[in-house]
C-alpha cells in the first residue's frame, strides 16, 4: 500500500482472486482482514476499507461484505475474525493468501480456527529472485518464531490450546 492508500499488486491480486471465488460460489459472504501497520498502512484509512472500495468498484455486491477486521498482521487476522466466524458459522471458510505466504497462514489459521475445515486459495506473485528470496526469508523467521514463542514479531499471540 502506498502513504495515498493505493493498494499493492499483492493486495490486488489476493483481492482478484477473491472476486473470482465469489462469482463463482454464489452464496457467500466476504470477511476482509487489515487495520493499521508501518510495515503495511501508514494511511489515516483502515486497509480493509480500501480493499472493500477495491471489490465494490470492480461489481462485488457490499451487501455480501461481512465485517471489516481492523488486525495489524497475519495472527490477527485470524484471531478477529474467528469472533465473526463463530456468530456466522458458515458451512465453507476459504482464506485467500499469496503463495509465499501460504505456509504461516496455514500455521495460524488451523491453529486458531481448531478443527474448522478451512479451504486456502494461494495466488502466485511474480518478482525478482531477489524479492521474492527476501520474503521467504521473512516468512520462515515469523514462522520459527510463532512455533517458538506462539507470538508474531509485532507481539500478537496464538491462543494458547
Amino acid at each position: 500500500m502506498t502513504e495515498k492508500g493505493e493498494l499493492s499488486v499483492i493486495a490486488k491480486s489476493r483481492l482478484d482472486q477473491c472476486l473470482e471465488i465469489c462469482r463463482v460460489s454464489g452464496d457467500f459472504l466476504v470477511l476482509l482482514t487489515g487495520g493499521f501497520g508501518g510495515h503495511f498502512n501508514k494511511t489515516d484509512r483502515m486497509y480493509a476499507l480500501y480493499a472493500y472500495e477495491y471489490l465494490v468498484s470492480l461489481g462485488l455486491n457490499p451487501s455480501n461484505v461481512s465485517a471489516l477486521v481492523p488486525s495489524t498482521d497475519t495472527v490477527e487476522d485470524a484471531t478477529m475474525s474467528i469472533r465473526i466466524i463463530d456468530h456466522l458459522n458458515p458451512k465453507k471458510i476459504t482464506v485467500i493468501t499469496s503463495d509465499f505466504h501460504l505456509e504461516r497462514v496455514r500455521y495460524i489459521f488451523e491453529r486458531v480456527f481448531n478443527n474448522r475445515p478451512i479451504e486456502y486459495s494461494s495466488v502466485p506473485y511474480y518478482t525478482d529472485v531477489k524479492t521474492l528470496s527476501d520474503l521467504n526469508l521473512i516468512e520462515q523467521k515469523e514462522l520459527k518464531l510463532l512455533s517458538d514463542t506462539g507470538c508474531s514479531s509485532l507481539g500478537s499471540r496464538l491462543p494458547s490450546n
